[in-house]
């Protein structure tokens, strides 16, 4: 599969870097961090969550810290966001890379799920739309 993420990800590594240079932040997750930074550095991309399917922890997206992180993205230059369409997957990573710690990231895919695909043991057609 080709990966077309470089547009949607023009910005964000480096705006990223600056609000943790401004905020005196370091990476709360360094292995996530290093993956991106290494990505990034090396092919102008970036890592991205798939958010077909995801469950995340409310209070941890409603603390100061990372809400104001979150705002900094859609309220203040470059606006990435909306100039650039940078991506929830992609915003979704980085901002756990900076703002969890690594026992609160779970990276695995339930086995019976699959976004447009047929559930194990499930039989007939996949009814599209709902």
């Amino acid at each position: 599969q080709k990966d077309n993420s470089a547009p949607f990800v023009k910005g964000l590594f480096q705006f990223t870097q600056l609000y943790m240079e401004t905020k005196s932040l370091k990476p709360r997750n360094k292995d996530m961090w290093e993956t991106a930074n290494t990505l990034f550095q090396t092919t102008g991309r970036m890592p991205s969550f798939s958010t077909d399917f995801e469950i995340c922890n409310v209070s941890f997206f409603a603390r100061e810290d990372v809400m104001d992180y979150q705002m900094a993205i859609a309220d203040q230059q470059p606006f990435g966001v909306f100039r650039e369409s940078w991506s929830d997957g992609h915003v979704r990573f980085i901002t756990l890379a900076v703002f969890a710690e690594p026992s609160m990231v779970d990276l695995n895919t339930p086995s019976s799920y699959g976004h447009g695909w047929r559930c194990p043991g499930i039989h007939g057609d996949i009814v599209e739309g709902f």
